[in-house]
């Protein structure tokens, strides 16, 4: 049976390290090897290199050609790649498992206020809409989408914590 070692002044077993060959000091790692074996695991990924090599260059010919099809559409290639929602011509999810989305909400209740609200306001109602405590969490989750909203340009920030519909001025205010 094998004995468990002990590190110094400590009563509990001290595990070998992930992958450490048994019997080894721990931490001995890669000089525990012998080099015959370093030699011969090196040799195999060499030997491996060609392939990944032809592989590689065959996936730079995909793209090659995919690059060509995208320039004789007109376009460069280089433009950032809307998210398939937007792609759709929809920026956000409108209804998840059912019920209308957070995005939805925010949106359908700027539309019907008609001018800007404040933050508070927007947590609390949409809170009620949505059968839902006002946490602190919600309200960072509502700030955050409120957030997204306005860099779509869904909604406008009219002033600090405020917040309306697209096209809704700050005269309402």
């Amino acid at each position: 049976m094998k004995k468990k070692r002990r590190s110094k002044g400590s009563a509990k077993p001290v595990r070998a390290k992930r992958g450490a060959a048994r019997g080894t000091a721990r931490g001995a790692g890669l000089a525990a090897v012998s080099t015959e074996a370093l030699a011969a695991e090196l040799k195999r990924r060499r030997s491996e290199l060609p392939k990944l090599e032809r592989e590689a260059n065959a996936l730079r010919a995909q793209l090659a050609a995919v690059e060509a099809r995208i320039a004789s559409l007109g376009a460069d290639g280089t433009a950032a790649k809307p998210r398939a929602a937007e792609a759709a011509g929809k920026p956000f999810r409108a209804v998840r498992k059912g019920k209308p989305t957070l995005s939805v909400q925010l949106l359908e209740h700027l539309a019907a206020k008609g001018e800007p609200v404040s933050r508070g306001d927007i947590v609390a109602e949409v809170a009620r809409r949505m059968g839902r405590e006002v946490s602190p969490s919600f309200s960072v989750q509502v700030s955050a989408t409120l957030r997204k909203l306005v860099n779509a340009g869904e909604a406008a920030q009219v002033g600090r914590g405020q917040y309306a519909a697209k096209g809704v001025g700050i005269a309402a205010s």
